[in-house]
């Protein structure tokens, strides 16, 4: 979850990714759920 000043709430899935060329490291990455609630209030920013 993170929470943004101006779009509030908004609730990510994480996935994380092992980067080969840097042992120990890894690539988190977060995505939004599609026609959640938390994928609409980003474009409230624009």
């Amino acid at each position: 979850m993170f929470v943004h000043p101006e779009a509030c709430r908004i609730e990510l899935t994480y996935q994380t990714f092992d980067v080969h060329d840097a042992p120990g490291q890894q690539l988190l990455v977060g995505t939004l759920e599609p026609g959640s609630k938390s994928a609409t209030a980003p474009l409230s920013l624009i």
